[in-house]
């Protein structure tokens, strides 16, 4: 698989015209007025995110996954049992919630850590997210110059819910039909089970906006870039995914504009007006449970 991953995808390369990008106010709200709405199951897909970045002091590879498992959270709240894997590459993490923190060594007495439990999350003040964080050496992923990350979290049920990037999360959330197919696949199916479907999506909302040429050819493009479904992360280069590229995610990034212009072809202004709290200590994000945690199991498999 990692040699099938996604390219960085620059917003130059898109067919974006001069009035759509110059259009101040007006162009931004025929987008808006353009666009189909969200569903709530677009709504809801939001409530999940896979990051990749680097530690800020150490260096060292950070790959999280946040998660919303309440509308209410009350104080003191832990959440439902759970179990995250993280996939980089061909190394796996396997993390077991709702609330531990541990460093562990791997099977050549390498260091790495772990966390799970309850962070603060940036659309309004009292959202509490549950979060799983592993910090390891780069090292411990080999010499790859980029990596392919993707993520699982497994719910006390047996129910499966895969984590990749926010361009996929957004046409899914608008064709709940495959849904089920997509939650139950790994990266490796996904030419074969997206590609079709998801360049229709694409091709709608480029057709709804009226800015691409070539609506069909633009989705065709996007699915090229966007398929297998994981987020590349070169550790070489500059982390962020914003209008110039998408390399890794960090947990300061607010992806919708990003996603709403590449998707429909016309540039989208607006970001989210809370940010993300972050920390420069592992884990990280800012959350109710960053004092003294129990520790719980979690382990790693190559």
């Amino acid at each position: 698989m990692s040699d099938n991953v996604t390219k960085p995808l620059s917003l130059a390369s898109l067919p974006i015209n001069r009035r759509a990008a110059l259009g101040g106010g007006a162009a931004a709200f025929m987008t808006m007025a353009l666009t189909p709405k969200p569903s709530a199951a677009a709504q809801s897909s939001h409530k999940v995110d896979l990051f990749a970045f680097m530690a800020p002091k150490s260096r060292n590879l950070v790959f999280a996954v946040t998660f919303k498992t309440s509308d209410r959270p009350s104080e003191g709240r832990v959440g439902s049992d759970y179990t995250v894997r993280i996939h980089v590459n061909e190394r796996r993490w396997t993390i077991n919630g709702p609330l531990s923190t541990q460093q562990r060594k791997d099977s050549e007495n390498r260091c790495y850590r772990c966390f799970s439990g309850e962070v603060f999350g940036r659309r309004h003040a009292d959202e509490i997210l549950n979060a799983a964080v592993v910090e390891t050496p780069p090292q411990l992923v080999g010499n790859a110059e980029r990596l392919a990350v993707w993520a699982e979290i497994f719910a006390a049920n047996g129910s499966r819910r895969r984590v990749g990037s926010p361009f996929i999360a957004e046409l899914l959330a608008q064709e709940p039909t495959i849904s089920t197919a997509y939650h139950a696949a790994s990266p490796k199916d996904d030419a074969a089970l997206l590609a079709e479907v998801l360049s229709r999506r694409a091709t709608i909302l480029a057709n709804a906006n009226g800015n691409v040429a070539d609506p069909e050819g633009h989705a065709r493009r996007l699915c090229s870039h966007f398929l297998p479904d994981v987020i590349e992360y070169r550790p070489n280069y500059p982390v962020g995914f914003n209008f110039a590229s998408q390399n890794g995610r960090h947990p300061a990034d607010d992806p919708a504009a990003i996603v709403a212009t590449v998707l429909t072809g016309a540039v989208t202004a607006g970001r989210s007006s809370r940010s993300i709290q972050l920390s420069e200590a592992f884990p990280y994000f800012v959350g109710p449970n960053m004092g003294p945690a129990k520790l719980g199991r979690i382990g790693a498999t190559s």
